[in-house]
C-alpha cells in the first residue's frame, strides 16, 4: 500500500510510496506471500473505469498483457483472463484519483485449511501522488507491482527492482517503466506449479 515511509505495511496489504530509494547493495531478497493460485487462468476485472481517462484503463491493461508475457514462459503458472463480469472476477482492480488513496494497495484472500491456495484479490491504484497525476509509465509501473503482489509475490529489498517497496516521485512522472524483472520471473518460478503440501518458500535470496 503506498502511503507514508514511517506506516508499516498490514498483513498483505502491502505498501510502496514516493520517497527516495536507499543505496543498491551486493545481495537481492525477494519475499513471497506463500501462496499461490490453483487455477490455469486468474480473471481480472477493472472497476470503475468508466470514471478514469482511457489512457489510465490502457495502461493497466498493458501491465496485465506485460505479466502475461512472463507468465506464458513458465510451466504451469495461471495467466491473467479478462472477466466481463466483477462477480466473475479473482482479482479486481479498483482505479481511483485524488488525495486519501494510497498509491496502490493489494489485499489477498486464500481458501482452505492450507491457506496456500489465493481465492481472491483487490487492488487499488491511484493515478496521482501529492496532487499530482503520475505518468502512463508510472501507473504501469505501479500496476505491475500490485499484479505482482496478486500473484503471490512479497517485497525486494532491491531499490531498482519492481517489487521494492517504495517508488520514488521521479520514477512516478517520469517516462521509464519499471520492468519485471528476472528476480520477480524467478519468484513465479519458485510459487509455480503450486503444489498440493505447499512447498513455496518464504524468500528467494541472490548473493552478489
Amino acid at each position: 500500500m503506498l502511503r507514508l515511509r514511517k506506516l508499516a505495511s498490514v498483513v498483505s496489504m502491502l505498501a510502496i510510496l514516493a520517497v527516495a530509494g536507499g543505496a543498491v547493495s551486493g545481495a537481492t531478497t525477494l519475499h513471497l506471500l506463500g501462496a499461490g493460485w490453483g487455477k490455469p487462468e486468474v480473471a481480472v476485472f477493472i472497476k470503475d473505469a468508466e470514471r478514469q481517462t482511457r489512457q489510465t484503463v490502457m495502461d493497466v491493461e498493458a501491465a496485465v498483457r506485460e505479466w502475461n508475457e512472463v507468465l506464458g514462459e513458465i510451466e504451469n503458472a495461471p495467466v491473467f483472463a479478462w472477466a466481463d463480469d466483477e462477480k466473475k472476477a479473482d482479482v479486481v482492480v479498483v482505479l481511483r484519483t485524488g488525495g486519501g488513496y494510497p498509491l496502490g494497495q493489494t489485499l489477498t484472500r486464500t481458501n482452505g485449511r492450507s491457506r496456500c491456495v489465493l481465492g481472491s484479490a483487490y487492488i487499488q491504484l491511484n493515478a496521482e501522488v501529492l496532487g499530482r497525476r503520475i505518468s502512463g509509465a508510472g501507473m504501469r509501473s505501479v500496476a505491475r507491482h500490485e499484479l505482482g503482489h496478486a500473484l503471490g509475490l512479497r517485497h525486494s529489498d532491491d531499490p531498482s527492482d519492481l517489487m521494492y517497496p517504495f517508488f520514488d516521485c521521479g520514477e512516478l512522472r517520469a517516462d521509464e517503466d519499471v520492468i519485471i524483472s528476472d528476480y520477480d520471473r524467478e519468484g513465479i518460478e519458485a510459487i509455480y506449479p503450486l503444489q498440493k503440501d505447499c512447498s513455496i518458500p518464504d524468500f528467494l535470496f541472490w548473493d552478489e
